[in-house]
């Protein structure tokens, strides 16, 4: 029996076990996290992907939304998660959207984790 594991790629921010039956309960950590430095990253991106104008400023909108949200003492996550995923979708819609939207992806999957669970599915998106 093999102990270990291959992943293919990326393995940051992953928990791998290995063996049978196991059980296992995990507690992340987002302390110190920095939304707003993945959100500026997201924003300066935005003139790299080719969009009409009209999706252009749909994704700019959304971004200022979260971002505008984040700067609250308790920030509304689902409302950040809603404004992330229209900026994906948005984007998605760029003609190089698949060769701009890789250096952008850690900056998601950290926005993904600080916001919670049930926003995991922004990585799915992407």
């Amino acid at each position: 029996m093999s102990n270990t594991i291959s992943s293919g790629g990326d393995s940051n921010n992953s928990i791998n076990v290995i063996g049978d039956r196991n059980r296992l309960t995990v507690t992340t950590n987002s302390e110190g996290f920095e939304p707003t430095k993945c959100l500026d990253a997201l924003y300066n991106s935005l003139g790299e992907f080719n969009l009409d104008s009209k999706s252009a400023q749909k994704a700019d909108n959304a971004l200022s939304d979260a971002k505008i949200e984040t700067q609250d003492e308790k920030p509304n996550k689902a409302e950040i998660g809603g404004a992330l995923e229209r900026w994906i979708g948005y984007v998605k819609g760029a003609t190089n959207y698949t060769e701009k939207i890789d250096s952008l992806k850690p900056h998601i999957s950290g926005l993904a984790t600080w916001l919670g669970s049930s926003w995991s599915k922004l990585n799915e998106l992407i």
